[in-house]
């Protein structure tokens, strides 16, 4: 993340990145927002 230092603007940097094995997608295939919303708002509390 230090990289976008002084060439993005400091609020589009991400105070952290998590990676995962697989994200959840609904039956449709698309991405299941309310889902990952359930899983990680405890992280973006912190």
């Amino acid at each position: 993340l230090g990289y976008y230092e002084g060439k993005v603007a400091k609020w589009w940097i991400p105070d952290a990145v998590e990676f995962v094995e697989e994200l959840p997608h609904t039956a449709t295939g698309k991405l299941w927002k309310t889902e990952l919303k359930k899983r990680y708002r405890d992280r973006v509390a912190e």
